[in-house]
C-alpha cells in the first residue's frame, strides 16, 4: 500500500496545510479517505486525476472533511470520469451525498447529460461496525469514535499490513481496539499539550498512551491546527513519554509505502 498526506490540517486556516483528506493506492486502485478543502488540487499533484477515482471514504460529514465533495465530483465528470463513485461512511452521509446533486447543485445532473452524454452515477453505502469493502485482495473495515457525530475510524489491510486511520476522535476504546497491531496508525493530534484536553480531539499524551496499548509500530500525526506550528519537537517528546515506537508529523503531499 501507498499513502499519501494530502492534506493534514483542520477547520482553521492554514498557509501550509490543507484541509483533511489522504490517499491510499493498492494494487493500482485509488482510496480516497476525506475530501475536504483543497483536495481536487493535492490529489494531482501526487499524480491523481479525481476522474480516476471510484472510492471516497468519508469519516464524518463536518465541514473540513467533505465540503469539496461536490467540486470533485463534478470536475472529474468533467474531464473524463465515466462509471460510478461508490462512496462510504457513517450514517448520515447518504442523505449528504444525494442533498448535494438533488437539491443545492440539482442543475449539475442535467449538465453533465448535455455537455458528456452521462449520468453523474453516486452510490452510497453507510456503516458502522465491521468490513465495508474486500476486493484485490484489500479489507476496509471501520469501527465508530467519539467526535459528537457519527463518525468512524477506517482499517486498510492487505499483504499482512495494517494502516489505520482514526478521524477526529477523543481517545477511545474502539480507536485501541481497530488499531491493535498496525503497523500505521494516522492518528489525529489537534493541539499542543499545553492547550490541555478537549472533547472530541487528541492531544500528544493520550496519543502516546493510545499507541502504547494498540501496540501499534508508528503514528503519523495529522489534523494539526495551526497552533501546532514551531512545538511539533515537543509533541514528539510528549508522545515519547508513553510510546516508544516511531513518530512522524505529517506535511501535506508526503509518500509513505506501508
Amino acid at each position: 500500500m501507498e499513502l499519501f498526506t494530502l492534506g493534514t490540517g483542520a477547520a482553521w486556516p492554514d498557509a501550509d496545510r490543507s484541509a483533511p483528506a489522504f490517499l491510499v493506492k493498492h494494487a493500482g486502485t485509488p482510496y480516497l479517505i476525506d475530501c475536504g478543502g483543497g483536495t481536487c488540487h493535492q490529489l494531482m499533484k501526487v499524480g491523481c486525476k479525481p476522474s480516476e477515482l471510484t472510492h471516497i471514504l468519508i469519516t464524518h460529514i463536518h465541514i473540513d472533511h467533505c465540503v469539496e465533495f461536490p467540486s470533485l465530483v463534478f470536475g472529474a465528470y468533467l474531464t473524463g470520469k465515466s462509471g460510478e463513485y461508490k462512496v462510504y461512511g457513517p450514517e448520515g452521509v447518504a442523505h449528504f451525498t444525494k442533498s448535494i446533486f438533488n437539491d443545492t447543485y440539482d442543475f449539475a445532473k442535467a449538465m453533465m447529460k448535455n455537455l458528456r452524454k452521462i449520468d453523474i452515477d453516486i452510490k452510497t453505502k453507510e456503516f458502522s461496525t465491521g468490513i465495508i469493502l474486500k476486493e484485490n485482495e484489500l479489507v476496509i473495515d471501520s469501527i465508530p469514535v467519539e467526535h459528537g457525530i457519527n463518525t468512524l475510524a477506517y482499517r486498510f489491510t492487505a499483504g499482512g499490513k495494517k494502516l489505520v486511520f482514526s478521524s477526529d476522535t477523543a481517545p477511545c476504546a474502539n480507536l485501541i481496539k481497530i488499531s491493535k497491531d498496525a503497523d500505521v496508525l494516522v492518528i489525529e493530534c489537534s493541539f499542543p499539550e499545553s492547550f490541555g484536553i478537549k472533547n472530541g480531539h487528541c492531544i500528544p499524551s493520550q496519543v502516546g498512551k493510545i499507541a502504547e496499548e494498540a501496540n501499534v509500530n508508528s503514528v503519523i500525526l495529522t489534523h494539526l491546527f495551526p497552533v501546532c506550528k514551531d512545538k511539533e519537537n515537543e509533541m514528539i517528546a510528549e508522545i515519547k513519554k508513553y510510546y516508544h515506537g516511531e513518530v512522524t508529523v505529517a506535511e501535506d503531499l508526503q509518500r509513505f509505502i506501508i
